[in-house]
């Protein structure tokens, strides 16, 4: 009994002795024997004796020991969270040995789950295993489709206990020669928020395994699994933000990351070209070496005193013989521990001196169109009153024809000059497509799709939907117009669907190269506006279900609010 307790066994002790050994029986009871049975009486009367008292006593010892092991797991957690900086390896090994000696199985192993190969990664695997299994130190990568029982729970995403390895009925395609000799087995996936990310198997346990032993597995394992998933969410921040840093550090801006005391915690090559700062500049108190650094104190010393998140200011040298000109905005942070600036620094002084002259091209850009189209449609009218004249109604029909061509190119002249005379902006697609049909009198029902979507295009945008209404018009047939989009491949698509007309196939890849004539001033048009946005369009439709046109605006040019 001594030797048993010295082992942490306490399963339930009966002594059986004779009535002269009494102080023996008493010294065993004092240790913590549970029953003692006389050896003087008959088995009949000792079994009546003891067998009221052994289910409780077996009852009690599980409870006992399904604590203990609860204990242990919880011990076992708290040991593998204070691991969570350790090797990833250190921290799987731990877990599955913990798992192993929980379970009081004998073997173990974790794969890690890699979906875009569909393949399987032996990680880890008990010493023990490793000791038996000459076939795992020559392979350590599966693919899943050729893994045998071990891949069922990555596949069905559930868990498998099997008591009787050796069963017909045990779903297997054999073992290699070398493999461990397996009696029972017990395997989980590894899961994050549904998605398996791996799968962890104990073996070869004494006993039948049971659902304390599984549930003891699962617990043990997903305090791993959360590990894992969380430190490869911190590895991948931190590769977005060193990729975002490196970035910032050689964007041809100033960039600039200062704490609450506005001391430089980092700054990119060109700020520091800018402020005057050596090349080897690594932070401290924000530079007052010129002009620039002086008005970038004022600017955050403003943002700081007044509470503002952000500020921008475009300041000026005052010094006849430099005249740059810089464009500084300030923004702040104050929903961590501390205050948090990040300052960016534009010279500007080439884009103001191009400013006005840009303004008066373009000026002179629109006057110049206006003054061209008012010229084409005098001439239309003149031409067309003289015609009227014509005696030959031959020729008087063929001008009449040609003037009818006429008009739609001025129309398209006119409204191309409208496109890009000032610069981008955000516009919100729903709106665009509600001004087009405000100002549209054609009759269809229409569904829009777009709620929140913004993309930064030419103010003149929603002309592209009243043209593919007339367009729609003009091929005929149509009653429903629906627009949608989808984010495939880093861009946006704009879907345009309409059941009008098809267009036929032959037809499609010239489409937006038509002569801006005739009814193919429509395309003309919305090729202008959707190319002077910085987009692309082209029609997918299947001609015999009505027309489908696809804008593919570039990922810097669409956003969700």
């Amino acid at each position: 009994f001594n030797r048993r307790l010295s082992s942490n066994d306490f399963r339930p002790f009966i002594v059986a002795s004779k009535n002269s050994e009494k102080n023996a029986v008493l010294s065993a009871f004092e240790l913590g024997v549970n029953l003692w049975v006389p050896m003087d009486e008959s088995y009949a009367v000792s079994f009546m004796r003891v067998s009221t008292k052994i289910i409780p006593l077996v009852e009690s010892y599980r409870a006992q020991q399904n604590n203990r092991m609860n204990d242990r797991r919880l011990q076992s957690l708290v040991e593998l969270s204070r691991m969570y900086d350790k090797n990833m390896d250190e921290l799987m090994s731990y877990a599955l040995e913990k798992s192993i000696e929980l379970t009081s199985s004998d073997i173990g192993y974790l794969a890690l789950y890699h979906k875009e190969t569909d393949q399987l990664e032996m990680k880890i695997w008990s010493q023990h295993s490793l000791d038996l299994c000459r076939v795992m130190n020559r392979t350590v990568i599966y693919d899943l489709s050729n893994s045998g029982l071990w891949g069922e729970p990555v596949r069905r995403g559930v868990p498998m206990v099997i008591n009787d390895y050796n069963s017909d009925a045990v779903p297997r395609k054999g073992t290699p020669a070398g493999h461990i000799p397996l009696k029972r087995l017990m395997m989980i996936p590894l899961t994050d928020r549904g998605v398996v990310i791996g799968t962890a198997g104990v073996g070869n346990k004494l006993d039948t395994y049971t659902e304390a032993d599984l549930n003891q597995f699962i617990l043990m394992m997903d305090g791993l699994t959360r590990i894992i998933v969380q430190r490869r969410q911190r590895e991948e921040n931190l590769a977005v933000q060193q990729r975002l840093r490196n970035v910032l550090m050689r964007s041809p801006m100033g960039f600039i990351m200062l704490d609450g005391d506005f001391n430089v915690t980092d700054c990119s090559d060109y700020a520091k070209n800018i402020l005057d700062l050596d090349s080897d500049f690594t932070g401290g108190p924000l530079p007052l070496k010129n002009w620039i650094g002086v008005a970038t104190l004022r600017m955050l010393e403003n943002v700081r005193d007044y509470g503002d998140s952000n500020y921008s200011d475009t300041v000026t040298s005052g010094d006849v013989s430099d005249n740059r000109k810089f464009r500084i905005r300030v923004f702040s942070d104050v929903t961590g521990p501390g205050p948090f600036y990040f300052v960016s620094l534009e010279d500007y002084t080439t884009i103001a001196s191009m400013s006005s002259t840009i303004e008066k091209g373009i000026l002179m850009k629109k006057t110049f169109v206006d003054d061209l189209t008012s010229a084409i449609r005098s001439n239309i009218k003149s031409i067309g009153n003289m015609a009227k004249g014509i005696s030959d109604p031959h020729d008087r029909d063929f001008i009449l024809n040609m003037l009818s061509k006429m008009e739609p190119m001025a129309r398209t002249i006119k409204e191309l000059g409208d496109v890009g005379i000032i610069e981008p902006e955000w516009i919100n697609v729903s709106d665009a497509f509600s001004m087009a049909r405000t100002n549209y009198s054609g009759k269809f029902d229409y569904s829009v799709k777009t709620d929140g979507l913004i993309i930064l295009a030419d103010y003149t945008f929603y002309r592209v939907f009243m043209h593919l209404f007339d367009d729609g018009m003009v091929r005929g047939g149509l009653s429903k117009v629906d627009v949608s989009y989808r984010i495939a491949d880093g861009a946006l698509r704009i879907i345009y669907e309409d059941d009008a007309a098809g267009i036929p196939n032959e037809l499609k890849a010239s489409l937006f190269s038509s002569d801006p004539l005739g009814n193919g001033s429509d395309y003309f048009i919305i090729n202008g506006i959707v190319t002077t946005s910085g987009f692309t369009i082209e029609e997918t439709g299947d001609p015999r279900k009505g027309a489908r046109f696809e804008i593919i605006v570039p990922m810097d040019r669409f956003g969700i609010i």
